[in-house]
């Protein structure tokens, strides 16, 4: 009896490993890092870079009204975000062990105010689509609207 629970251990254990292996294969095949030659086939979400002029703001305000109405319950972004400085928001989502996306949110002082830039820079894709895309369109839309209501004007750019 004791033989037999033995080797059926040791078969499930080859048989759970063989199938991690099998499931590890395909998310490699399918889960890539980002090739520059699929930008142009990924949504305009992820291609698009928000800049932002608030005229007349130090960065530095203005770092602070984006991190304070993006990590309030209700924004839908705090969970997105990884960390903050007193320059830069860096947001991102993983799934395991794996980052499925990232990206930043810098602003910097210029002579007629506040100047900032908004940019995915790192996602990946299963099945030729990015994975966590609606993620990233909901922090873009919910950055804009912050720096709209402190009276930025915003530009969405889609490089070509």
């Amino acid at each position: 009896m004791t033989l037999f629970l033995v080797i059926s251990i040791v078969v499930v254990v080859i048989a759970t490993t063989a199938w991690a292996r099998l499931v590890a294969a395909g998310t490699r095949q399918t889960c890539r890092p980002l090739d520059r030659r699929d930008i142009q086939n990924c949504p305009p979400i992820v291609r698009a870079m928000t800049t932002f002029v608030v005229p007349g703001v130090s960065a530095a305000d203005v770092m602070r009204s984006l991190v304070l109405d993006l990590t309030r319950p209700g924004s839908g972004c705090q969970s997105f975000i990884l960390s903050t400085t007193d320059i830069e928001v860096f947001f991102g989502s993983a799934n395991g062990s794996r980052r499925t996306w990232a990206s930043t949110l810098s602003v910097s002082d210029q002579a007629d105010g506040a100047h900032g830039l908004y940019k995915v820079a790192h996602w990946r894709m299963t099945d030729g689509v990015p994975v966590g895309w609606t993620e990233m369109a909901h922090v873009a839309h919910v950055v804009g609207d912050i720096v709209a209501s402190v009276g930025g004007t915003v530009k969405v750019t889609i490089p070509e």
